[in-house]
Parts: C-alpha cells; sequence; structure tokens
C-alpha cells in the first residue's frame, strides 16, 4: 500500500474533486459533536491510496476548516467536517439491531461494526436505510462463505464428530534446516465416540526413517490410559475425578515432597452427550433480559440524522451520489452498559463459573488474574460516541467512521474510518484505519490496511496488507507489517497460503503452505494432503512439514485398554521399580538413537 503524507493543513487543491452537494457546516454553538481534546487529537496518519478495482474512486467533500475542525484521517469524507445536523431531534422509535451490536463492539474498543437484521421501518427513514445497510452486509457475508467449509460439507463433519464415532488417521515428516537434524516422523491412529466418551489413539515416533517409539493413549470416560511399551511393560491409568485430594494422598506426593493446592480436576469431554452443548460459562437469563432492555432504551435515546455532506463513487463509468447518515451515542447509556458488564464479571454468576474455571485449570492466582480481567472495564466514555455512514443509492454501505475518536476517562481514545469499495458486494473491496491512543500522554498504535476478496469461477482469493505503526511520546515510531493471500480452486479442491511479517523493514516470520483435498465424500470423509509447510525465521527456513490426514466415520467400537495400574495406588516400592525399569529401557533407546546415521 502506497501512502502519501497529507496534514490537516494541506490546501484545498490538495484534496479529492467537489462533489455535486456542498456540505453545510454548522455552527459550533450547534454542533452536538464534542470536540476531541488537544491531548487527544490525533497526529493525522499517513493516507493510504484507493486501490479499488476497475478504478473505482471514492471522491471527498471539501469543506475549510478552522483549527478545531481538523479531522482525524485527512482521506476520510467525515473528517473533511461532516455537515452535523443542527439540534437534531432523538428518535422514539426501536433502533437497528445491527447498529445496537455495533455500539457494543465499539464500548469495548474492538473499533468495528457488526450489523444483523433491521426492523421494519419506514422505507426512507435514516434508520431503515441503515438497517437496509446492514442487512446487506449479513447478506453478501453469507455469499461468501468459505468455499473449503462448502466443499467438504465440513459443518456437517463436525456434526458427526460430536455426535457418533469418527477415525483420524494422519502421518507428517518433519524436518528443521536450520538446527541440521534428521526427518522426524509421526504417525497417528486416532479413533474416538465422542456420545460414549471414548477415545483411543496409537502413536509413533521415527527418526531419519527408523522408528524410535511407539505409545497409546486412551481414555473412558473419566479414567485416562497411557501405554509406551519401549519404555514400560505395562499399561498405567489415571481417574480424573477428586485428581488433586487422590494426588495429595498418593505415594508420589510423598516422595516428592509436593502437595497440590489448587483443584486439577479436569473434564476432556467438554462438550456432553446431548451434542453440541457446552459447559463453558454462560450468562444468565437475568442479565441478558436487563441487558436487553438496557439495549432497547439506548437505542431509544441514540440519534439517527441524514447529512447534507455526500461523496461520489464512480463504478463501471458511472458516478453514484452517497448520502450521509450521522449517528450519535448517548454517554450515559454506553457507560452504563459498561457498568453491567463490569458488575457481571465482578460479582455475578458468569465471574463466579469463569473463576471456578480457572481454578480447575491449575491458574495461579486466580482471584488476582481475574481482577485484572475486570480491571479493563474499569474505564468510562468521557463523551457521546459519534459516527458517520455513507450509503448509495442501492442502500450499501460504503464509508462509515468515527467523525472524532470516542474518548476514555483513562486517556484512552479509539477511531476508525472504513472504505468498502467492492463492485458486486461492498465488503469484497475493505481499506480503513484504525486508530488507538493507550494512555494519556499520547502512546498510540494505528492500523492501516485493505483486504479484497475475489471470486471468479471456480477460484478466490482473498489479500490482505496490514500495518502497524506504533508511536511512543519521546521515543519514535516503530512499524510493523503483515502481507497475507489466500487463493482456493474449489474445482480442483487446491488451496495455497502465503504470509509474511515485517517489523521496521525486517523480516520477523514467512508462512507458505500448499495442498489439496481428495477422495471427498462431502457431509463424511475427506484425505487432506498437505504438499508443505514451510516456516521461515529472520529469512531462515526453520521447519518443513508435509504428509496427509485422513477423516472418516468409524466403523467399529474404540478399544480401551483391558487391563492397567493406577498411578496414584502405587507404593513407594512399586515407583522404584517403575523409575528403574524406565531408565533401564531408556539407555537401550538412547544406544538405538545413536546408531542411526544421517
Amino acid at each position: 500500500m502506497e501512502n502519501q503524507n497529507v496534514t490537516p493543513e494541506a490546501s484545498v487543491e490538495a484534496q479529492a474533486p467537489v462533489t455535486t452537494e456542498t456540505p453545510v457546516a454548522p455552527q459550533a454553538q450547534e454542533t452536538v459533536a464534542p470536540q476531541a481534546t488537544p491531548a487527544q487529537e490525533p497526529v493525522a496518519p499517513q493516507v493510504q491510496e484507493t486501490v479499488a478495482p476497475q478504478a473505482t474512486q471514492v471522491q471527498t467533500p471539501v469543506t475549510p476548516q478552522t483549527a478545531a475542525q481538523q479531522p482525524m484521517y485527512a482521506q476520510q469524507p467525515m473528517y473533511a467536517n461532516p455537515a452535523v445536523p443542527p439540534a437534531p431531534k432523538k428518535k422514539g422509535n426501536g433502533l437497528v439491531i445491527g447498529l445496537v451490536i455495533a455500539i457494543v463492539v465499539l464500548l469495548l474498543a474492538l473499533g468495528g461494526v457488526v450489523g444483523v437484521a433491521a426492523y421494519n421501518l419506514i422505507a426512507n427513514s435514516p434508520e431503515a436505510r441503515l438497517a437496509k445497510g446492514f442487512d446487506k452486509w449479513n447478506s453478501a457475508e453469507a455469499s461468501n462463505e468459505n468455499s473449503v467449509s462448502e466443499t467438504l460439507g465440513w459443518e456437517k463433519i463436525n456434526e458427526s464428530m460430536l455426535q457418533g464415532a469418527t477415525q483420524k488417521d494422519m502421518s507428517f515428516d518433519m524436518t528443521f534446516p536450520i538446527m541440521e537434524f534428521p526427518t522426524i516422523g509421526l504417525d497417528i491412529m486416532d479413533t474416538c465416540d465422542y456420545p460414549n466418551q471414548k477415545d483411543y489413539s496409537e502413536w509413533e515416533i521415527s527418526i531419519a526413517n527408523n522408528e524410535l517409539m511407539k505409545f497409546v493413549i486412551a481414555a473412558d470416560a473419566d479414567k485416562l490410559y497411557i501405554s509406551i511399551p519401549a519404555l514400560l511393560e505395562d499399561t498405567y491409568s489415571v481417574e480424573y475425578e477428586d485428581f488433586t485430594e487422590n494426588f495429595n494422598d498418593s505415594a508420589w506426593a510423598q516422595m516428592l515432597g509436593l502437595t497440590i493446592e489448587q483443584s486439577l480436576e479436569l473434564n476432556p469431554w467438554a462438550e456432553v452427550e446431548e451434542g453440541d452443548e457446552t459447559t463453558a460459562p454462560q450468562f444468565s437469563e437475568e442479565f441478558m433480559a436487563d441487558m436487553e432492555a438496557k439495549i432497547a432504551e439506548l437505542a431509544e435515546n441514540m440519534t439517527i440524522e441524514e447529512t447534507e455532506t455526500a461523496i461520489e463513487v464512480t463504478r463501471n463509468g458511472k458516478t453514484v451520489k452517497c448520502d450521509g447518515i450521522y449517528v450519535v451515542i448517548p454517554e450515559d447509556d454506553s457507560n452504563d452498559i459498561l457498568d453491567m458488564i463490569q458488575d457481571e464479571l465482578r460479582d455475578g454468576d458468569f465471574g463466579e463459573e469463569m473463576i471456578a474455571q480457572l481454578e480447575n485449570s491449575g491458574v495461579e492466582d486466580v482471584q488476582e488474574t481475574w481482577d485484572a480481567i475486570v480491571s479493563l472495564f474499569d474505564a468510562r466514555y468521557t463523551d457521546d460516541i459519534q459516527m458517520m455512514f455513507y450509503l448509495d443509492n442501492k442502500n450499501n454501505i460504503v464509508h462509515m467512521a468515527t467523525p472524532e475518536m470516542a474518548t476514555m476517562d483513562d486517556g484512552v481514545a479509539v477511531g476508525f474510518s472504513f472504505d468498502f469499495l467492492g463492485e458486486q458486494n461492498p465488503t469484497d473491496v475493505v481499506e480503513g484505519l484504525i486508530k488507538v491512543i493507550v494512555d494519556e500522554t499520547g502512546n498510540a498504535i494505528s492500523f492501516d490496511f485493505a483486504m479484497e476478496t475475489e471470486v471468479k469461477d471456480t477460484k478466490t482469493t482473498v489479500t490482505l496488507d496490514v500495518k502497524a505503526i506504533i508511536e511512543e511520546v519521546g521515543v519514535g515510531t516503530s512499524e510493523g507489517t503483515l502481507e497475507y493471500n489466500y487463493e482456493w480452486d474449489s474445482e480442483k479442491a487446491e488451496f495455497e497460503i502465503n504470509a509474511n511479517m515485517e517489523a521496521d523493514g525486517e523480516n520477523l516470520l514467512t508462512f507458505e503452505m500448499e495442498g489439496a483435498f481428495d477422495d471427498i465424500v462431502k457431509g463424511e470423509s475427506f484425505v487432506l494432503d498437505l504438499g508443505s509447510l514451510d516456516m521461515s525465521v529472520e529469512g531462515e527456513t526453520f521447519m518443513k512439514i508435509s504428509g496427509e490426514m485422513e477423516v472418516k466415520p468409524l466403523e467399529e467400537e474404540v478399544k480401551i485398554p483391558s487391563d492397567s495400574t493406577d498411578l496414584l495406588d502405587m507404593s513407594e516400592s512399586d515407583i522404584n521399580d517403575m523409575m528403574m525399569e524406565i531408565m533401564g529401557n531408556a539407555d537401550s533407546m538412547s544406544d538405538a538413537l545413536n546408531s542411526i546415521s544421517y
């Protein structure tokens, strides 16, 4: 992405051509939009040239500006002082669900907007047009579903993994050129019957095509089995239930001088027998009802008004005028939602369940860790949140942005600007800028990006270019870039992925992968042929992987070891005998490894 330096003081002649409709600049005392304080006003970043397919070009309206009206991003239309309507009236109607979700996302400082279906409002009202714009986004996303998933019937395969029995056979070769190490082979055969909570997998590791080790890992409800014939003659097991208590009472704890303070009781069957249900923490019905009511109240208090600004979009030689819609989200309502979220995380059922799961996973200082997470919601907005949307005559959203950065009382401020320039679906070509001022000193990070999706016959191509700019006051500026390219041919079932990351012009990581799918029975089985996966670090090839994986229904029962020794029932003498057996066999394995030539 080439960029040109354009400061807010740039002359009128340096800006884009004048639109057919001149923006009407409101008087200062009539403007609803709050003015950003000097400490929070971002430096105008570099301007990204429009890279639109088929000579698509967005033209920006021109409006003289005072110093107090300087735009956040000089290239974006609403930063040419969009005509904020004088004393806009508040709407009392129910608001667009998609916009409400956009607000919640913005409140969480993610800098994005998600849209869903619309209310049935008056056809030409600003609310209805914006709702239709969000609805078109949903339609575009539905039509751009991952074609790999569609080709494989992945949704049905994934469902069968949770509701039936599946077998996965994998065979991969790995080399590490940077270490001059021989090829490592890994072969895995895994059978799983999820509804009946049974899993059995055989693993084989080889070096330079010489077998090094075989072992078995199996699970039956709340018991785990492990067998390593090369080291131990017996199969050993341990039960998940009451693991912490049983370990502390075992000979292992006495010999190691170790006592487990926190519960380590684990459940490998996170999904229960009923199917795709989950034991993950859920917000209570009461909280969700309160949140729904609060969002409805926010919708009632929100302002949505048309503006007199306009931009022009040229596609296929035709110029279309795009009207602006100005949205104001009340500061108090935004902060009320943050209050509700933080209270639920700190004192609600959701917070209690999350703390319990952290304790079960062995996280140290659980309460301190969770308090730090809750503290992320300490800050509150200091002004109303403003957003601008521009729609074409078919109600496609072609541009959205924050006229001023949304500021918080801890010095954090968030602003964004996005252009949607696709010919068929506007979201096929997205260019934008996200900027976050991270503290009161003015340290900031910006993300300048462009993403394009092209579908031609059976081929889909996705490209993404991202530049991250970190600004440290008194230190300087550093940059990082990500270039990503994805190609998929649904007819040949072939794919290719390339990614490259750099920091201040120096290569950090390069990732290249290509392969294909064979023997596809849609919704049932497939074979993944991984031709190559290469990873380079700082310009040197670190790892290469190739191989294949087959996924198919299991046609037999999962076998579980019939006999085993419970590790936590062993005496000190039993443990010593086991250790001696491991040491003796390890010496033999080491001799065999040293005899391998490569």
